[in-house]
C-alpha cells in the first residue's frame, strides 16, 4: 500500500493489485517442477535402499549364511508337504533325488545244469573270478560266512543254480516243499556239491519253470540278506566285470529306490510265427493288446537283472496265474509275468554296444580270446591295440576320486 500526496488538498490511498495471468502461470509451473523433482528424488533414494538390501542378502547367501542348494530343496519340499501327507505325494516330492552312496548288492545267479558242457562253463566263470581277484565279488557261501560288518564289501554275490531233485516237478513257486536240496547228491559233475552251487528242489529242465523258480528262490535269499537285485545269467554268458560295475553304479537305482526295475536286452515278439488259431491269439496277446496297445516285447534270457521286489512278484505271479499265458519260452514268459505287475515296470534297455557280457561263449576260440583280454586287463597291457579299464571303483566310475583325495 502506498500513500501519495493529494493534489487537491486530500490524501489518496492506493491498494496492491492482483498479479497478472502470466505471473500466476509462471508460479504454478515452478511449483509443479518442484513436486516432480521431489518425487524423483524420493524414488531414487528408495531404489538405492533396495539395491543395498539385495546386495547384503546376496553376500550373506554367498558366505553360506543362508540355505545351501540341498537345504533349499529340503526347505522347498517341506513347504510343499507341511499341510499334506507324504504318502500321498510322488516320490520325488516326498524323498527328493536319490543320493547314490555306492551301495550295490546283487545276487548273481548263473543258471547251469549237471552236464559235461556246463561243468566246463562253470570252470570258466570260476577262473575269471579268481583272475580278477576283486574283493567286491563273493560266492554266496563266503558272503554268508562273513561277519555282518564286513558283508558290505561284497557287491556281486554269485552262485551256480541247478535243479537238484530228479524226482520232483520242474517248477516250485509254492510252499509245498522246501526250496533247496540238502547236499550231497549224486550226479555226473565233480563240482555238483561244491559250496558255490545252489541246488533247487526241482527236476532239471529248460523252459519248464526253472527261471521262475529261481526268481522266487532268489527273492527269498535277497530278502533274508538285504540284497538289492537278482540276476539270471545263462551258463554260456560271460560277465565283463569292470564294465558291469561301470553300468551298475551309473544305471541301477540304489536302495531304497530299486523298485520294479528290469534290466536287459530287448526282444520283439512280432517276429515270432503267428498263432495257429484265434483262440490262441486271444489267450497270448489280449493282455498286451489291452494294456500295451499291441506292443509285445520281452527281455532276452542270456542276462537280465530284476530288483528284489520284482523277482518276488514274478514268483507270486507264476503261482497265481499257473503260467496260463506262458508260451514255453522262459525268457518271454518271465517278461510276461513281470509286465503283469500292477505297478509300472522301470525297464532299462541295454543295447548291443552297452552290454557288460558276451553270449554265447561255447567254443574254445571265443573263450581263449576273452581269457587273453582279461589277462591283459589285469596286467595293464594293451590287447588288440586297446587298453581295458581295470579299476572300476565307485569313486572312479562316478568321478569322485580326485575330489576325495583333495579333501583328505
Amino acid at each position: 500500500m502506498t500513500m501519495t500526496p493529494p493534489s487537491s488538498g486530500s490524501m489518496r490511498i492506493s491498494l496492491p493489485t492482483a498479479p497478472s495471468n502470466r505471473q500466476g502461470s509462471r508460479l504454478g509451473g515452478q511449483i509443479s517442477r518442484i513436486f516432480v523433482l521431489t518425487c524423483v528424488a524420493s524414488f531414487v533414494v528408495q531404489l538405492f535402499a533396495c539395491l543395498a538390501s539385495w546386495s547384503s542378502g546376496a553376500n550373506s547367501l554367498h558366505a553360506g549364511n543362508l540355505l545351501d542348494a540341498s537345504d533349499s530343496q529340503t526347505h522347498f519340499r517341506r513347504q510343499l508337504t507341511k499341510d499334506s501327507n507324504d504318502d500321498e505325494l510322488p516320490d520325488h516330492l516326498a524323498f527328493g533325488p536319490p543320493p547314490h552312496n555306492g551301495r550295490l548288492r546283487v545276487l548273481f545267479g548263473i543258471l547251469t545244469a549237471d552236464f559235461y558242457n556246463d561243468q566246463a562253463y562253470r570252470k570258466r566263470h570260476r577262473s575269471l573270478f579268481k583272475l580278477w581277484n576283486d574283493p567286491r565279488v563273493c560266492s554266496l557261501p563266503d558272503f554268508k560266512a562273513l561277519p555282518l560288518d564286513e558283508r558290505y564289501r561284497c557287491e556281486i554275490i554269485y552262485t551256480f543254480v541247478m535243479g537238484g531233485n530228479p524226482n520232483a516237478s520242474p517248477e516250485l513257486v509254492d510252499d509245498s516243499r522246501p526250496m533247496f536240496v540238502t547236499k550231497p547228491i549224486k550226479g555226473i559233475s565233480s563240482d555238483l556239491n561244491d559250496p558255490d552251487v545252489t541246488l533247487l528242489n526241482i527236476r532239471e529242465s529248460m523252459n519248464e519253470g526253472k527261471s521262475q523258480t529261481w526268481m522266487k528262490a532268489g527273492a527269498m535269499i535277497a530278502s533274508e540278506y538285504d540284497l538289492d537285485y537278482v540276476v539270471k545269467c545263462d551258463a554260456d554268458s560271460i560277465l565283463h566285470l569292470h564294465e558291469f560295475f561301470r553300468f551298475a553304479y551309473r544305471q541301477l537305482p540304489p536302495a531304497p529306490y530299486n523298485k520294479n526295475v528290469y534290466v536287459g536286452a530287448l526282444r520283439d515278439k512280432a517276429y515270432w510265427p503267428t498263432h495257429a488259431t484265434e483262440a490262441e491269439r486271444i489267450k497270448y496277446e489280449s493282455y498286451f493288446g489291452n494294456n500295451f496297445e499291441g506292443v509285445h516285447l520281452y527281455v532276452a534270457g542270456q542276462m537280465y537283472i530284476v530288483s528284489t521286489d520284482l523277482a518276488r512278484f514274478i514268483g507270486k505271479e507264476a503261482l497265481a496265474n499257473k503260467c496260463s499265458y506262458c508260451e514255453g519260452h522262459e525268457d518271454h514268459d518271465i517278461s510276461a509275468m513281470a509286465f503283469h505287475s500292477p505297478d509300472p515296470v522301470k525297464l532299462v534297455v541295454v543295447g548291443r554296444n552297452q552290454r557288460f557280457w558276451e553270449h554265447p561263449v561255447k567254443g574254445e576260440p571265443r573263450w581263449k580270446r576273452i581269457w587273453a583280454r582279461e589277462m591283459a586287463r589285469v596286467q595293464g597291457k594293451p590287447f588288440e591295440g586297446k587298453r581295458f579299464l581295470k579299476n572300476s571303483t565307485f569313486d572312479i566310475v562316478m568321478g569322485r576320486a580326485n575330489t576325495r583325495v583333495s579333501q583328505t
